[in-house]
Order: structure tokens, then C-alpha cells, then sequence
């Protein structure tokens, strides 16, 4: 039996800058610390940058079994980044703002975030996030 396919195609130059934005966001982390192999935190820089895009929590969206295994993969990778996330903030939230603050730009939801179930619980009212 094959595992499913993910398949995920990014729509837009916006998309794509987020990705690049978000990916190049993550590495500077891991330079910081120097905790992890860099080829390692580069491939799950692009995964997780690419996982934004979805749908869903971000946990979901890398195929894990909860937030707590985002946290210890954060963790492990990107530990300067983790002690930042004070208010227990959903990471795939997080990861937008501190994205968005580190550009000098106000913080928006994640691409991805719009078409999630609990969109409102993080965002409020969604018409005011949507393009």
C-alpha cells in the first residue's frame, strides 16, 4: 500500500513570496543557534514554509500527530524561535507574525489560514484577513 499523495500547488507570486520569505525566515534561525545539520533545516525550512499553504493546522498539514511534535521539531531546529512563542500562539499563526514583524509589515494570517476550520478562533471575523 502507497501512503497518500500530498499534493500542493502554489497559485500566486504572493504564494510563492511567502514561501521563499518564510523558508529564508526559518534558516536565519537555525545560523542563529547553530543547533541542527544545515542541509536537515533546510529541507524542513521548504516543507514547513510549503505546509503554511494548506489548509489546516500546521500539525495536520506536516502529516504529525499534534502541535506538541511541531513544538519538539521547532525545538530541535529552530530553538531561538520556539522560546519566542510565549503565548502558546498555534505555530502556523505565529510563524506568519513573527514573518510579517521581521519585514517591517503588519502581521496577516499565514495563505493557508483563511480556509481553516478554526479561522475565526485565531483571525476573528474573516472578511477582515481575506483578499
Amino acid at each position: 500500500m502507497q501512503p497518500p499523495r500530498a499534493s500542493l500547488v502554489i497559485r500566486s507570486e504572493e504564494q510563492a513570496g511567502f514561501v521563499s520569505a518564510l523558508a529564508a525566515f526559518l534558516l536565519n534561525h537555525v545560523r542563529e543557534s547553530g543547533a541542527a545539520d544545515m542541509a536537515d533545516a533546510e529541507c524542513l525550512a521548504s516543507i514547513i514554509a510549503h505546509a503554511c499553504l494548506r489548509q489546516d493546522h500546521l500539525w495536520r498539514d506536516l502529516g504529525l500527530g499534534g502541535r506538541d511534535e511541531v513544538t519538539d521539531m521547532l525545538s530541535r531546529y529552530f530553538p531561538a524561535l520556539v522560546m519566542r512563542n510565549v503565548d502558546g500562539m498555534r505555530w502556523k499563526k505565529f510563524l506568519a507574525r513573527e514573518l510579517a514583524l521581521s519585514l517591517g509589515r503588519a502581521p496577516q494570517p499565514a495563505p493557508g489560514c483563511p480556509g481553516c476550520e478554526d479561522f475565526g478562533f485565531c483571525f476573528g471575523d474573516k472578511s477582515e484577513h481575506r483578499a
